[in-house]
């Protein structure tokens, strides 16, 4: 192999904290090709939990803390000439100010965005070389849709990258999955169904808490194992009839403890009220074998019926009722639980695995350089050349009518009676809407 000049690239991020966007991050630096890349990790708002890792794999992180000077003097001592840049996608003055600096400093900079929630930010498009956005159905039904046109030349999908590797080195073995159980109480006649994700209100969606009672009446054994659910929701289920169904754990970002996790369930069961960007819980799931049962919000984020083959990898399901049937389902019929979580986990090998996205990553970093005709070691252009990117433009075009399908395809749909008598409650939940969001938006932090 010839010898090359380093790329030098700055993974930029407001923060590392638990989140799926710094947990991309994290993955992105480990598979990275040192031959050819020396990879820079930079926060501009506060540090977090995830530094160690960073640390661990011999890569700088610094932490600026609103000093934007500061950001500026590091990206050109460095000699940065990518920065890949993890934001929301929303308008934000600030991170619209460091675009404006840094593009300022250096017009011959690439600028490549993670786009998490699939929005234009008209005012910044033209200061940033190629959009990412980590879905196909929020790059169609979101992104392009307000850009008014699609360019795959400076907006695509990259799904975030799952770290198959580091889970495989992490595996537990059956005496450690029995005395998690134990510890957590669970009786091996117990069917187990489980969510993982952070305690976030605005995520959060008491479809999980609703379908209990009637999974109690078709899986008398059922446990429901969350880590972590809002403090409001815990105190919620804990006070409740159905106390003994739930189990509470601990939150933790260790690959060794969301295996453990994964591997006492028999089934992911998950639900958000505002949907997936991308999902990647359900994604860690099928990498376990386990097959997902997850709603549907097409009003709002909604890649987790792309991340979920109806009836393949896992169900779609709506209503506590449906959700309940659809558990059940799988509980009555063990071979299509197993056929399920292998097709889970094979199309997470196939689509997400963490070495394939990150090749697809660097080759849009040297598509963009050259586009800038800026020097690029000719070893390193004939390598990416050959690396076929996905989802490919043709694969983007398609989903446009493959989602269309997704979203109309659930599993035992609600009858007229179960939707009257969900309706009746509307009342109090819009309550616990209010309450929920005062919660969100004063007692929280963002954590994208």
């Amino acid at each position: 192999m010839d010898k090359c000049a380093a790329i030098n690239v700055l993974e930029l991020i407001s923060s590392l904290n638990y989140a799926g966007s710094q947990r991309a991050l994290v993955n992105f630096c480990r598979y990275s090709d040192r031959h050819f890349f020396k990879m820079h990790v930079a926060t501009y708002i506060e540090g977090g939990p995830r530094e160690k890792e960073i640390h661990d794999l011999g890569i700088e992180c610094v932490i600026f803390k609103n000093d934007i000077a500061s950001l500026l003097k590091y990206v050109a001592q460095k000699n940065i000439q990518i920065v890949h840049f993890h934001r929301s996608g929303h308008y934000v003055p600030f991170e619209h100010l460091v675009l404006q600096k840094l593009k300022s400093q250096n017009p011959l900079l690439v600028i490549v965005e993670t786009n998490i929630f699939g929005k234009y930010d008209a005012r910044s498009a033209s200061l940033i070389d190629c959009s990412l956005v980590i879905s196909k159905m929020n790059l169609n039904e979101v992104f392009v849709k307000q850009a008014g046109v699609f360019d795959f030349n400076r907006m695509r999908t990259l799904y975030f990258p799952v770290d198959a590797a580091s889970f495989a080195k992490n595996i537990p073995t059956q005496e450690e999955i029995t005395a998690y159980k134990k510890k957590n109480n669970i009786q091996p006649a117990d069917f187990v169904i489980g969510r993982l994700g952070r305690p976030d209100i605005a995520k959060w969606s008491d479809l999980l808490i609703e379908t209990v009672p009637y999974l109690v009446k078709l899986i008398p054994r059922i446990k429901y194992l969350i880590q972590s659910a809002p403090e409001s929701r815990k105190r919620q289920v804990l006070t409740g009839r159905y106390r003994d169904n739930f189990i509470f754990v601990e939150p933790s970002a260790e690959d060794k403890d969301i295996a453990l996790f994964f591997s006492s369930l028999d089934v992911y069961a998950h639900a958000s009220k505002i949907g997936e960007s991308f999902g990647m819980t359900l994604a860690e799931a099928g990498l376990f074998k386990k097959p997902v049962v997850v709603n549907s919000t097409p009003q709002r984020d909604n890649s987790q019926v792309e991340v979920v083959n109806h009836m393949q990898t896992g169900i779609i399901a709506n209503g506590p009722q449906a959700f309940a049937r659809a558990v059940a389902y799988l509980y009555a019929h063990p071979k299509e639980k197993e056929r399920m979580g292998e097709a889970a986990r094979f199309k997470v090998l196939q689509e997400y695995d963490a070495e394939a996205t990150t090749r697809c990553l660097e080759k849009v970093f040297v598509e963009k350089l050259l586009q800038k005709n800026i020097p690029v070691c000719q070893t390193v252009i004939d390598l990416y050349a050959k690396i076929n990117y996905f989802p490919s433009e043709n694969d983007l075009v398609a989903y446009r009518k493959d989602y269309q399908k997704r979203i109309a395809n659930t599993f035992s749909p609600l009858t007229n009676k179960e939707m009257v008598y969900n309706a009746l409650f509307k009342p109090k939940k819009m309550y616990r809407k209010v309450i929920d969001f005062i919660e969100h938006r004063f007692k929280q932090k963002k954590m994208y």
